[in-house]
């Protein structure tokens, strides 16, 4: 594959990521999204994670696809262990190799092998640790990319994909040790040239209106196979990119009733032929 540098880019959210940009919020995390196979591993293997590293970032990079069949905290877990193994200093590294389990650091004992298992450290200690062993800030690289196209389009079961049951059964473990919110972002329908499709007119928008009302009255429900089915009935013909985030977040919620509060067109062309709806729901 032909890859083209983008060092500029990479400098830009260098500078984001470390709060320096005048506006925005980066250096809370940042999420990189477009379709497959337009080089987003590429930028951040290449661009991005050097560009962080000449800046003092350690970088811990994970790939949770890189095999579907395992837990991806447990692939996070691993890749902070492999960065912090350098941490651990010339004492440490030696009694392990002369086969103790355990070593101090920053006043914990650390076993690199346990790190995000139930009798290990937990992966904020573990990144603290990574953090001020290191004496530099970390960035995690996550990469999650894919989409329910195969379930409103496709016509596939998503019971059947036990990956994703068992991240929704991890998640949900979580939730039940603690009070927790679920934040779920996304946008609704885009539609128009912007989006490869016909212009937008005003009876148009009036029908694209009714059609996203439709799919959140059922959203509204609580019931995620209720709303997965009413994308499905109209085969995602509105590009819905908020499928996957609002049917998990319904998932996670459990028996739970939704209002909505707004909703709204969003112009994506300069002639208002697209747009990209919008709205507010929340759950209790």
């Amino acid at each position: 594959m032909i890859a083209f540098p983008r060092t500029a880019l990479a400098q830009e959210l260098v500078a984001a990521l470390q709060g320096k940009a005048l506006l925005g919020d980066a250096h809370n995390g940042l999420f990189l999204a477009a379709p497959r196979r337009t080089g987003k591993s590429t930028f951040l293997q290449g661009d991005l994670r050097p560009a962080l590293q000449a800046a003092g970032v350690v970088v811990v990079y994970v790939d949770l696809w890189a095999d579907a069949r395992r837990d991806p905290g447990m692939l996070i877990a691993e890749a902070i262990a492999r960065d912090l193994q350098p941490q651990l200093g010339l004492v440490a590294r030696t009694a392990r190799k002369a086969g103790l389990d355990k070593v101090k650091l920053g006043g914990l004992e650390v076993d690199t092998s346990k790190i995000g298992k139930v009798d290990g450290l937990t992966l904020t200690e573990a990144l603290r640790l990574l953090h001020e062993s290191a004496g530099q800030p970390v960035a995690l690289l996550p990469v999650l990319v894919g989409s329910l196209g195969a379930y409103v389009r496709g016509g596939a079961d998503i019971s059947a994909n036990q990956s994703f049951e068992a991240f929704i059964a991890q998640c949900e473990a979580v939730m039940r040790s603690r009070r927790t919110l679920v934040v779920i972002s996304g946008d609704l329908s885009h539609v128009g040239p912007a989006f490869d499709g016909a212009p937008l007119h005003p009876a148009g928008k009036d029908k694209l209106r009714k059609s996203d009302m439709a799919i959140l009255a059922a959203a509204c429900t609580g019931q995620p196979e209720r709303f997965l089915a009413s994308v499905a009935a109209i085969g995602d013909r509105t590009n819905i990119c908020g499928v996957a985030p609002l049917y998990l977040g319904l998932r996670l919620l459990g028996a739970s009733q939704g209002r909505s509060l707004a909703y709204q067109h969003c112009p994506a062309d300069d002639a208002d032929t697209s747009v990209v709806s919008v709205c507010g729901i929340t759950f209790v």
